[in-house]
C-alpha cells in the first residue's frame, strides 16, 4: 500500500492485513493511495522523476517500494504501518483462502468456507495443499520457495521498513495506532474494513499450527514468519515483543 499527499510532503507505506484498507477508505482529495497495485497517480505527483526514470522505454508500472524511496529522498515524512508478523501471516492466509474459492459465487462460497471452519481436519488437510501446489523446489543447497510467501498479504517485508528507518527515519505506526494516526493526518477514522471473525481467525491459526508444512517441515512457515518476527523485535517498543514460533 501506498499512500502519499498531493505536495509529496508526506507518505505511508505499508502491506497487506495491517489495516491498510481501513486507511484508503479515510483518503480525501488531498491525498492519493493504493493497495496492491502500481501507484499511477506518482506519473503526476513525479513527473520529473518519472520522465526520466523511463527515459529509454513506455512508463507502465510504478514500484511502491522504489516510489517511497523517492518521496523520501525528497525530505518528506515517512510513515510505515505494522502489525504484528504471526497476526498478519495468519489473516492473509484466511485472505489467500478465500480468494481461493471466491469463484464459486455467494452462495457456493459461504457453504464451502463453512465447511472448511466447521471441520478442522478438512481446514487442515486444504491448507497443506496450498503450500504443496506453491510449492518452487529448491535449487541446490537452498530450501523450497512458497508462491504463497509472495503474497501481498502474507509477504515479508519488514527488511523495507527497516530500509526506510536507515535511510529517511520513518516512522512506525502499530495496526492497533491506526485512528489516531489517521486523525493525526487531518482525516477522519471511519469504520475498520475487512474484519475478521475472530473465531474463524483462531480455527486458521490452530489448522495452520497442525499442518505438515508447520509441525514437520520448519522452514515452510516458522523459519519464513521468524525473519519478520526478529526485525519487528528490534524496531518496535519493548512493550510489543512477540516470540519467536
Amino acid at each position: 500500500m501506498l499512500v502519499v499527499k498531493s505536495d509529496l510532503s508526506c507518505a505511508v507505506y505499508s502491506v497487506g492485513k495491517t489495516g491498510s484498507s481501513s486507511l484508503l477508505n479515510c483518503l480525501d482529495s488531498n491525498w492519493h493511495g493504493v493497495g496492491e497495485f502500481s501507484p499511477d497517480f506518482m506519473f503526476n505527483l513525479a513527473a520529473d522523476y518519472y520522465e526520466k526514470l523511463y527515459a529509454d522505454r513506455k512508463a507502465s508500472y510504478v514500484d511502491q517500494f522504489d516510489a517511497i524511496n523517492y518521496i523520501g529522498s525528497t525530505g518528506a515524512d515517512i510513515y510505515c504501518l505494522i502489525r504484528n508478523p504471526w497476526q498478519r501471516y495468519v489473516s492473509g492466509i484466511k485472505e489467500i483462502i478465500q480468494d481461493s474459492i471466491s469463484a464459486l459465487g455467494d452462495e457456493m462460497f459461504r457453504t464451502v468456507w463453512q465447511h472448511l471452519m466447521n471441520n478442522p481436519t478438512v481446514l487442515v488437510d486444504y491448507i497443506d495443499r496450498l503450500y504443496y501446489l506453491g510449492e518452487h523446489k529448491p535449487v541446490k543447497d537452498r530450501p523450497s520457495q512458497f508462491v504463497l510467501h509472495t503474497n501481498y498479504h502474507t509477504r515479508n517485508w519488514l527488511h523495507e521498513v527497516e530500509c526506510l528507518i536507515s535511510k529517511y527515519d520513518a516512522k512506525l505506526v502499530l495496526a492497533h495506532e491506526l485512528d489516531s494516526f489517521i486523525t493525526s493526518l487531518g482525516l477522519e477514522p471511519g469504520a475498520r474494513q475487512n474484519v475478521s471473525n475472530p473465531r474463524d481467525i483462531e480455527r486458521i491459526q490452530t489448522a495452520l499450527i497442525n499442518t505438515v508444512s508447520y509441525s514437520r517441515n520448519s522452514f515452510v512457515i516458522r523459519d519464513y514468519v521468524n525473519q519478520d518476527i526478529q526485525i519487528f523485535n528490534s524496531i518496535v517498543p519493548a512493550e510489543y515483543v512477540t516470540a519467536l514460533l
